[in-house]
């Protein structure tokens, strides 16, 4: 009871100061595509990557391994604006998303290696 009598508190307090305690966004949207390694036109590498999603603030928000020969990434995020960033041996990689609620958008990565 005591416990519900603080939140209740805190909640009023919060609304007299004009903020609320910050949320959580839920992932909705699905950022996929595949990272490809080229070193000529039409001829690329195979590698696992760890591809992440950064967003605005800097926080990464997503990561997962690449999968199968095509190198294939699904990201689960909320809805924005991400920097895509794939790693693998020292190999860095930059792409960018945005993110469409409730909908599925492709972001390949390209690296161009000599």
């Amino acid at each position: 009871m005591k416990l519900a009598a603080l939140m209740a508190a805190l909640f009023a307090v919060f609304a007299l100061v004009g903020f609320a305690p910050a949320s959580v966004e839920t992932p909705t949207a699905v950022v996929t595509g595949k990272v490809l390694v080229c070193n000529a036109p039409g001829h690329c590498l195979t590698r696992v990557f760890r591809v992440v999603a950064v967003d605005r603030a800097g926080h990464v928000v997503a990561q997962e391994s690449t999968s199968g020969t095509a190198n294939v990434y699904r990201l689960h995020v909320a809805a924005g604006r991400y920097a895509l960033v794939a790693t693998s041996h020292g190999l860095r990689c930059r792409g960018s998303a945005l993110a469409i609620a409730h909908r599925t958008v492709n972001a390949n990565i390209t690296c161009l290696v000599p």
